[in-house]
This record gives C-alpha cells, sequence and structure tokens, in this order.
C-alpha cells in the first residue's frame, strides 16, 4: 500500500531536535528525505547519550539515529561555493526544504525562499525558529526551553511557595514537529490546487 507522501522530496537542513523529528515523520509517510549535515559543525545531538554499546561517538547516538532513520545523508561544507552548488542542485530536484536555524542562514548562503523559487517555483519551505522569523528576538538562537522560560510558563506550574520551575521536557519542541506535519500537508494540499 502506498503512503501518504511517496514521490515527495524533501532536502533537511535541520538539526537537533524539533527539525529532525519533523522529518523523520515525513519520512515515516513515505517521502525521501536527504538530510544534509556538516562534518564542519556537526549536530550536537549526535553527542547524545545513550550510545551504542556504551561507547561515545559521533556516530553512536541512537537518539540521533532514532530521529534519523529512514534517510538519506550527505555532508556539505555550506561555506564554500562547491557545497551550495551542491545543494542547489539538489534543492532544484526537491519539493520541500527544511530547515531551523537562525533566521538569515539561508540569505546567508545565497538560498533564502526567494532564492529557491527561483530554482523550482513550486518549493515548499519550513523554516522553524525558536522567535520567528522577525521581532526583535528573531536573531537569536536557542533551545525549547528558552522560549517556555520567556513566556512565562514555567510560572504556570510547580509549587505556589516556590521559584519558577522547568518543565523536564520541552513542550515546544514536541509540538513542533506536529504543527509543521500539519503546515506541510496543507501546503501540499495548496500546491496540487494552485501550482
Amino acid at each position: 500500500m502506498a503512503r501518504a507522501l511517496e514521490g515527495i522530496k524533501v532536502v533537511d537542513f535541520s538539526w537537533v531536535l524539533a527539525g529532525p523529528a519533523l522529518t523523520r515523520y515525513l519520512a515515516d509517510y513515505g517521502a525521501e528525505v536527504v538530510l544534509v549535515e556538516s562534518a564542519v559543525h556537526p549536530d550536537i545531538m549526535r553527542t547524545s547519550p545513550p550510545y551504542r554499546d556504551g561507547q561515545p561517538g559521533l556516530n553512536r547516538s541512537t537518539l540521533w539515529a532514532d530521529f534519523h532513520a529512514d534517510k538519506y545523508g550527505l555532508a556539505l561544507n555550506m561555506n564554500i561555493p562547491e557545497g551550495i552548488d551542491v545543494a542547489r542542485r539538489l534543492i532544484s530536484r526537491g519539493d520541500i526544504v527544511v530547515e531551523n536555524f537562525i533566521p538569515g542562514t539561508l540569505d546567508k548562503w545565497g538560498l533564502g525562499y526567494n532564492e529557491l523559487v527561483k530554482l523550482k517555483p513550486d518549493i515548499i519551505l519550513v523554516s522553524i525558529s525558536l522567535y520567528g522569523q522577525t521581532g526583535p528576538y528573531a536573531r537569536r538562537g536557542g533551545w525549547g526551553s528558552f522560549a517556555e522560560g520567556m513566556s512565562g510558563f514555567w510560572n504556570l506550574i510547580g509549587w505556589g511557595d516556590r521559584g519558577p520551575s522547568s518543565y523536564q521536557s520541552v513542550i515546544g519542541d514536541a509540538l513542533v514537529p506536529f504543527f509543521g506535519l500539519s503546515a506541510v500537508m496543507a501546503a501540499l494540499d495548496c500546491r496540487k490546487k494552485t501550482g
């Protein structure tokens, strides 16, 4: 039986948690996902335990392996023209680009949305960032727990006679893949109807 996203090609520039979880779901639904990584700046999730056989190493994180199951992988140095050229060729054959960098990173590489549509007019860009694409905090990086603290969420949990308390699981990172998957499906439906 065919899976919902068979025939869809995804170029995955995401890293750490929320983006890789989203692209894992896309792969689970049948999309061909190519993970673009950098040997110069490896995904920090590669250094996250547990490790296979209890031995640390860049290729031994079971957490990283789980989030990247059923994906192809490619290491590119995006700081040199040859790396960007390969990325452009890959994107020109794709349907969806996913990234979760600080806003402006793709632009720095000449791969912002306005450039992506020149490569492929019907490309879908999923851009996940902690503080949104615009506004005073947009250029700040960080983890989902930062946004939880800044939003006041931590003040809502814990005990009334104590200070704010961190939730032990990052809610934003857990929710982004589901909202992202819904957004991707809506974008694919829109593209099918409008071109």
